[in-house]
Order: structure tokens, then C-alpha cells, then sequence
């Protein structure tokens, strides 16, 4: 079988009703809100958010926002010096604002500046949730992020000096994560089986986490027989 062939069966083993969906994504042409989306690169993002489905999920290498354990989790990956990620995070306050069930998890992914590092360093070396949560809306909504911002946020939540390992781990492992992901730059977001590189408009998040809650139509009776009946071999 060829490889592309065989990745396609693996990803098809695990999620039967992936190709009945990828064909109908490739017959629309087109995704709402995603003027960039072509069916075969969600078919490639699905096959490596598949992939790394547990490391996206896992809390501790991120800041969390909302619902813990929340019935729909977002995972935005977000540079604080980026113009784009900060607009991102103000959009994400807006959807948490009217939805108590959504949980967000924040990966750190800081490459424009070495302050932009020190600001994820700072919000990851925060034990306490929620207050690392109002040390990344501070930095999120501050008009500029510069030294004076970072150490007015530490006198502000009267913030204590903590080792970076721990921070610098974090982001070893978001770097290495969204290098897998094919994600170079911040913002991204990812969603499901969805996966945005660069800005996303309100109505788009919002709409999309609507999806997600909607009931996952099962794949054809038609393709389950196809499947079971080794039809990919």
C-alpha cells in the first residue's frame, strides 16, 4: 500500500466517518471564515492533531481561561507581542464572557522578542490559576509590552520570583508541539478537528464551538461496510 495510502487508513481506523467527511469538505470547495482552507491540508491537520490530541489536551503546559473541564476545550497558541495574538485573546474574552461551559488552554508561544518570552515565562511561572489567568489578561490588554509593563504586573498581583524550569519546559514543549502541528507563527487556534493559522474572527470561534456541541452525525452505513469489508486494502 503506499505510504500516503497507509496514512490515510491508519487515520481512517481510528475515525471511520474522517472520509466521508473529507469528501464532503472537498466537494464544498470552500470552509466559512477560512479564505486560506483547502481540503487536503485539513486532511493533513486532522491526521496530526490525531496525532497529538493528548499533548494539545494536557493543562499543564499552559495558562487555562473558563470552564475547567469545560465540555468544549479551545487551544489558542499566542505570542504577547504579536498584534494578532493579542487581538485573538480579547475575541476569546468575548466568547468565555457569554459561555460558561467553554474551557480555553493557552500555549505560550512566544518567537518575536526576548520580552515576549519573559512575559510567557512569567504568566507559566504563576502556580495559581486563576491568578495567572488575570496576569495574562493584564499583559493581553496592556498597550505596550515592555519591561516597565512586566514588572508593574508583578507589583500590581504582588507576584514572587519563581524558578523558569519549569516555564522553560512549557515552552520547549509548545515549540515542539506546534512544530508538529505545522504551526510556525502565533496566533493559532485549534478546535476539534479544526485548525486555524492566523487571525480568527469572532463569528468564526464562535460558530465553531457551536459545532462542536452539535451531535456527531455517525459515518454511512454504506462506508462501514466498506471499512469492515477491508475495502482500503
Amino acid at each position: 500500500m503506499p505510504a500516503h495510502a497507509q496514512q490515510l487508513a491508519h487515520h481512517v481506523a481510528a475515525d471511520p466517518p474522517f472520509l466521508p467527511r473529507w469528501a464532503d469538505d472537498a466537494g464544498r470547495g470552500d470552509h466559512p471564515g477560512d479564505a486560506g482552507w483547502a481540503p487536503w491540508q485539513a486532511s493533513l491537520d486532522r491526521l496530526a492533531l490525531g496525532r497529538s490530541a493528548a499533548a494539545l489536551q494536557a493543562t499543564g503546559g499552559g495558562t487555562l481561561l473558563g470552564a475547567p473541564g469545560g465540555d468544549v476545550t479551545l487551544v489558542a497558541f499566542i505570542d504577547y507581542q504579536d498584534p494578532a495574538s493579542r487581538q485573538l485573546c480579547a475575541r476569546l474574552d468575548l466568547l468565555l464572557q457569554h459561555d460558561d461551559r467553554l474551557q480555553v488552554l493557552l500555549r505560550h508561544l512566544p518567537q518575536r522578542t526576548a520580552l515576549a518570552t519573559e512575559a510567557a515565562q512569567l504568566v507559566l511561572g504563576v502556580p495559581n490559576a486563576a491568578l495567572a489567568a488575570r496576569l495574562h489578561r493584564y499583559l493581553a490588554a496592556a498597550p505596550v509590552l515592555d519591561m516597565a509593563t512586566l514588572q508593574a504586573a508583578e507589583a500590581r498581583l504582588r507576584l514572587q520570583p519563581s524558578p523558569l524550569g519549569q516555564a522553560n519546559q512549557s515552552l520547549a514543549a509548545t515549540r515542539a508541539l506546534a512544530a508538529r502541528l505545522g504551526i510556525h507563527d502565533a496566533p493559532a487556534v485549534v478546535l476539534g478537528q479544526r485548525l486555524w493559522r492566523g487571525p480568527v474572527a469572532l463569528d468564526v470561534l464562535d460558530d465553531a464551538v457551536r459545532a462542536q456541541r452539535r451531535p456527531r452525525p455517525a459515518g454511512s452505513t454504506a462506508w462501514h461496510r466498506f471499512w469492515r469489508s477491508g475495502g482500503l486494502a
